[in-house]
This record gives structure tokens, C-alpha cells and sequence, in this order.
């Protein structure tokens, strides 16, 4: 089956009125009634003749579902030489369709031009073939878009079945000028391609015509991209345009008409963290359902610019719970905005007027910059929540962090209390400056996952627990050392979620620590109830990253 990723020209004009099954306009042509006619031959493809031939004559502009077909006037049949003739036409121009009995075979010429003299026009002879058929798939567009199909001047037609999509068949082989759609809703006409070409017996499938761009999108796993040798499942993949890879002036307002779809057109669910035209910029986050390792040659197709799409976005769905996210906060809102969360658990962030972490530039989109004395978020009622990890619980927890210069104090990036888990950088062990996965285990200490500390640059941080393993990555790859610090208290869980300080004042065998408060910039937390792979990591440090490693466009 030959597939055509065409996207058609949107062209919506309207007409008077659409009659839809049963209307009465007679079929005619232009000008002045003539004494003239059409002669001509249908031949098989032996070059034998081809008797009781159905031969059915349209004008060029000739809609089937508008126009009575019924004319005896402008239908005949072949006789047993082949021949057929039609008399007293309508000076314009049309087309001839032929088909045998059970329309398995038919033919078409086109361009034919009646004028206004006496003399008849023999037409060259017609050769019967295997008739092919079109597949318009209009499932991605939204249900209120009905109506029908057709091809001018002819009398294929055919209307929209419960899954919006639109069969056309009984095609004859040839080249086709335009397939149009005309709108039950509003009589609206659009053309759904501007040119096809049926080849005797195909059958070609036009996907999601209302667009007028496509691009096509390619994911490259290999160890010359992300480097992934297994599959990855439900997976958010961070997709950046700008003015090199995308025109922002033909998708409609804040990107509401992009649409995603694999190569077999099922659509790709997205969100859009960021859509700037003026600075020609864009994140936008896609739940790919199989990401394919170890392959440079998996592909998904971007559409754009169809008017008749109000919002394609299906924000929630990106970071599904049911894959594990539990909380994403992309952190891009504005300064006094509520912090939201992109997963359907809505564990929103706020902050108090006088401690409002400052809107920045993010390595994805904005981000929060943090002062280091009273700025925080606190996601509230999360204390007891689906981010409420027990001790031998598994869960992933990440954040994108820019320090500066860090100084000798420590500074909390993401904390459920400091006698549950967090992240934090922190110079309280071994002397010297490092990165710190904390989960803290009942009165007996924490598991402590650590590593030297880099600065002055953004810095992908995971942490990643279960029942029997600790581990902190840092920029994709393991970099952690394990330290055993004991403390006697009780595991305490009723705080909730913050960003950018502990919900109390640190416990401490060391040192008194205060809130730890932090000073830098983060971005893009995330917090899952499963233990990433160390693929899944790679895969999202080296997609993230400003040196995107996955998404080409070939």
C-alpha cells in the first residue's frame, strides 16, 4: 500500500448551501446548447474490444453528492464493437469515466473541450485497468469535522465512517487535479491534495490532509546519539525548535494546531512547556510509547498549521502516573504563579510572597533562581501522597541544577525532610564540596550516595532507590560513593515536598545546618515511583541536555 504523507493546502470557502444524499441540479456543462457529440472506443488491455461498457460523461467541476447522476443524457453503454457516442452537449469542458460490469476495470480521459461547432469529437481509444483507490485518514481532527470526499468530475464520492476516515474506491488509473472535502458543519470546502497519482490496482492513503506543514522527526539511539541499547517504554522525550529547524509564523497562537503521530498515524500525546515566536523558541515534551534502541532509523511526523484546531495539547498524559511520574515541575510559571505539576496528581507549589523564587532562563525554558536565604516551593498536602516513598520503597527523584561558586554551607535542591530522602550539595563529609542522594533508614542513619561536586555549569542530578541498591548519577553516568551515617532518630515522613530548603531546621550529628536554604538555579524536577534504569537516565541527560544527542531532522 503506498502512503502519502501529504498535507494539504487548508483552502475554507463557502458555498450556499451543501445537499448532501437525494439532491436534484441536473448535471450540465457551460455555454450554449450545440448539435455536436463525443465519439470514442474502450479496448481491454489486448487490445480487444470492450462491449457494454457503462461510459458516464461529467463537466470538470462536477460534485457527486450535489449533482444528479441519473441522466440518461450523459450515460451510455458501449455496443458490441466498443464504440459509444453522446449528442447535444453543453459546450465545456469534461471528463469520461468507463467501467465494465462489476467496475473492477474501468478508464478516464480527461480535458475534453466541447465547443460550439457541428462537427463531433473522436476521442482517442480508452484502455480498461484495474481501478485503485484513496484512503483520506482525518481520525487526529476533531469529531465536529464530518462531511465527505469527492473527486471532481467524477462520481467518486464517499462520506466519513465513525472512525473519520473516508474510502474512495472505483478510481481509475491517472492523475487526479484535486480531492476535495466539503464540511457537513458549515459547507465548508478544503482540499485535501492538490495532485494525486493512482496507479492501476493501488490503493494510497493521505493522512491528516486538514495540516499544511509535515516534518518528519528522527530519534537516534545508537552510540553515536543517546547511546540506548534496549527499548524504552513511555518514555518523555524533550523535542526544541527554534528558527533553524521550525518557522514559527505558520503554526497558529502559543502552537495550539501542532499535532504528533508515529508512521502508522497514531497520534503522539504532548505538552508544550514553552512556545516563544518572537524569540523563535520552543520546548515541547512527547510520550513516546516505544523508544527503540541501538536505531538511527525511527521516525514520527510534526504537523502544523490548520486553523480548524482550537488545542491538540494533552498535557497530563506526557508524565503518566501510571509509568510511574508522580510529580514534574517544569518550573517555567511566572515569579508569583502556582508552581504547577504536569502528572494528573496536580501537586501544585507555592511559595510566600516575601521567599518567591525569581523566574529565570532554564536549561529547558525558564527555571527558578534561588537566593540562598529565604526563596523556596512547597508543594502543600503531600506529606502523606504518592511522593510519600516508605524506606524499602523504589523511586527516582531528578533535578537540572546551575551552582555558580559553592561555598562551604550545604544547600537543599529537593527534600521530603531531611529524615526521609532529599538531594542536596553539601561539604558536611569528607571535607570538600560534593553532590548528596540522602534516604534515611529508621533510627539507624542515612544511605548516603555521593560524589565530587561540579560548578559553573548545569548539572543533570538523579538519585535513584529501591530495596536494595542507593545510587546517584550525575550527567547521565553512575558517579556515586556510598557512606554509611548513623543518627538516632525515627523516620519521619509528615513533612511535605519542597524545593530549595528542608521543611525544618537540618538533624545533625556534624553541624547545625539551618533550613539550607539553596543558591543557584534548578530546573525540571521529577519525581518517579520506580527505579530508573541507567539507560532511561542517560537517555534523559543526553536529550535534555542543550547538545540534544536523540531528535535529528532528516
Amino acid at each position: 500500500m503506498a502512503v502519502l504523507y501529504r498535507i494539504a493546502l487548508v483552502n475554507l470557502f463557502f458555498v450556499a448551501a451543501v445537499c448532501f444524499m437525494g439532491c436534484s441540479e441536473k448535471l450540465a456543462g457551460a455555454g450554449s446548447e450545440t448539435t455536436n457529440g463525443i465519439t470514442g472506443c474502450v479496448v481491454h488491455k489486448d487490445g480487444t474490444k470492450a462491449n457494454q461498457v457503462t461510459i458516464r460523461l461529467f463537466p470538470d467541476d462536477f460534485d457527486p453528492c450535489k449533482n444528479d447522476t441519473s441522466d440518461h443524457l450523459f450515460t451510455t453503454k458501449t455496443d458490441d464493437s466498443g464504440q459509444f457516442k453522446f449528442e447535444n452537449l453543453k459546450a465545456g469542458s469534461y471528463s469520461l469515466i468507463a467501467r465494465n460490469h462489476d467496475h473492477s476495470l474501468c478508464a478516464r480521459i480527461t480535458d475534453i473541450q466541447v465547443d460550439t461547432s457541428d462537427s463531433p469529437i473522436e476521442l482517442a481509444d480508452c484502455s480498461l485497468d484495474s481501478a485503485g483507490s484513496l484512503v483520506i485518514d482525518f481520525s487526529a481532527t476533531p469529531e465536529s469535522l464530518s462531511g465527505y470526499c469527492y473527486i471532481p468530475g467524477t462520481d467518486i464520492y464517499s462520506f466519513a465512517d465513525s472512525n473519520m476516515v473516508i474510502k474512495l474506491d472505483r478510481i481509475p488509473a491517472g492523475l487526479f487535479d484535486a480531492v476535495l472535502f466539503v464540511s457537513s458543519v458549515d459547507s465548508g470546502i478544503m482540499a485535501v491534495c492538490s495532485s494525486v497519482s493512482v496507479e492501476p490496482g493501488q490503493r494510497i492513503t493521505i493522512y491528516n490532509p486538514g495540516w499544511k506543514y509535515s516534518r518528519k522527526i528522527g530519534f537516534n539511539t545508537s552510540v553515536t546519539g543517546a547511546d540506548i541499547a534496549g527499548d524504552l517504554f513511555d518514555v518523555p522525550v524533550l523535542l526544541r525548535l527554534n528558527g533553524n529547524n521550525f518557522n514559527f509564523s505558520e503554526a497558529s497562537s502559543m502552537g495550539a494546531d501542532l499535532m504528533f503521530t508515529t508512521t502508522d498515524n497514531r497520534q503522539i500525546v504532548h505538552e508544550i512547556e514553552k512556545w516563544d515566536p518572537l524569540s523563535a523558541n520552543a520546548e515541547i515534551w512527547l510520550r513516546i510509547d516505544t523508544l527503540r534502541g541501538n536505531s538511527k532509523d525511527q521516525f514520527i511526523f510534526m504537523y502544523w498549521g490548520n486553523p480548524l484546531i482550537s488545542q491538540r495539547e494533552t498535557k497530563e498524559q506526557v508524565f503518566d502516573t501510571a509509568a510511574g511520574f508522580q510529580g514534574v515541575w517544569h518550573l517555567g510559571e511566572d515569579d508569583k504563579d502556582t508552581v504547577r505539576d504536569a502528572t494528573a496528581n496536580r501537586y501544585y507549589g507555592i511559595s510566600p510572597d516575601t521567599a518567591v523564587p525569581a523566574r529565570v532562563q532554564g536549561i529547558i525554558g525558564d527555571a527558578r533562581g534561588f537566593d540562598g536565604i529565604s526563596s523556596f516551593i512547597i508543594m502543600p498536602n503531600t506529606a502523606e501522597s504518592k511522593i510519600n516513598f516508605e524506606r524499602n520503597s523504589q523511586y527516582t527523584i531528578s533535578a537540572w541544577v546551575y551552582v555558580e561558586n559553592p561555598d562551604e554551607f550545604s544547600h537543599v535542591i529537593v527534600s521530603k525532610g531531611n529524615t526521609q530522602y532529599f538531594l542536596w550539595h553539601t561539604s558536611i563529609h569528607l571535607n570538600s564540596s560534593l553532590w548528596e542522594f540522602a534516604d534515611y533508614r529508621s533510627e539507624s542513619g542515612w544511605d548516603l550516595a555521593v560524589t565530587g561536586m561540579s560548578y559553573g555549569e548545569w548539572v543533570f542530578v538523579v538519585g535513584v532507590h529501591d530495596d536494595t541498591s542507593h545510587v546517584l548519577y550525575i550527567n547521565g553516568e553512575r558517579a556515586d560513593t556510598l557512606i554509611n551515617n548513623p543518627f538516632s532518630t525515627a523516620r519521619n515522613n509528615q513533612y511535605d515536598l519542597m524545593i530549595g530548603r528542608f521543611a525544618q531546621v537540618m538533624a545533625s550529628p556534624v553541624r547545625d545546618e539551618g533550613y539550607c536554604y539553596f543558591k543557584g538555579i534548578i530546573d525540571e524536577v521529577q519525581i518517579s515511583s520506580v527505579a530508573r534504569s541507567a539507560e532511561w537516565i542517560r537517555l534523559s541527560y543526553r536529550n535534555q541536555n542543550r547538545n540534544d544527542l536523540l531528535i535529528y531532522f532528516p
